[in-house]
């Protein structure tokens, strides 16, 4: 993509606003945000074609999103057919569809997993070696490949001079980051 692309800046407070709303929704409800951003990545965008930034950021959802679809059937098949044994027998698991979570996490911890704690937040990392956890690794994915895409469009962004949105971008990047791990949860 070696041209150079006519831009100036535009729509710098419409835009700035948007995305923090769209930040702010994305940690309350636990939403990736790509569903909203590209929209105002358009709006900011006037020209009648997509910049590079947003090609770029459809790439790389793209890629990520048919890598989580073709990881989900790997999983799915994994656990289906018995390769990588569960932590919860097949047998057992129709004894645990009726409970709410909590009581769920804490049963499956006194009669399968005996830790301290019953498993929350990302301590399902640790259970990636039982085949009905390792199908929680191409959600994960899915989940962040929006992280992955403001990631990507940040040095572009900085090699163009555009500081205030690649910070923007970035910021939305940390935000869906610390999200993520649970420091801004809120609610619970």
């Amino acid at each position: 993509m070696n041209r150079d692309i006519p831009w100036k800046i535009h729509r710098t407070w419409p835009g700035l606003f948007s995305f923090i709303i769209i930040g702010f929704m994305a940690g309350m409800f636990g939403l990736g945000a790509g569903w909203a951003n590209v929209p105002v990545l358009k709006m900011k965008n006037n020209q009648q074609g997509a910049s590079e930034e947003m090609i770029l950021y459809a790439r790389v959802l793209e890629r990520g999103m048919y890598a989580g679809l073709i990881l989900m059937f790997v999983t799915f098949f994994i656990y289906l057919f018995g390769i990588i044994d569960p932590l919860i027998p097949l047998e057992h698991i129709d004894s645990f569809w009726n409970q709410p979570v909590q009581d769920y996490l804490i049963q499956i911890n006194n009669e399968f997993l005996g830790w301290d704690e019953p498993p929350l937040g990302w301590s399902w990392i640790k259970l990636l070696g039982f085949g009905d956890f390792l199908n929680f690794l191409p959600v994960a994915l899915l989940s962040g490949i929006t992280i992955l895409c403001y990631l990507a469009i940040v040095p572009g962004m900085f090699q163009r001079k555009d500081h205030w949105m690649a910070g923007i971008a970035f910021a939305e990047a940390l935000i869906l980051l610390l999200a993520a791990s649970g420091l801004l949860a809120v609610g619970h």
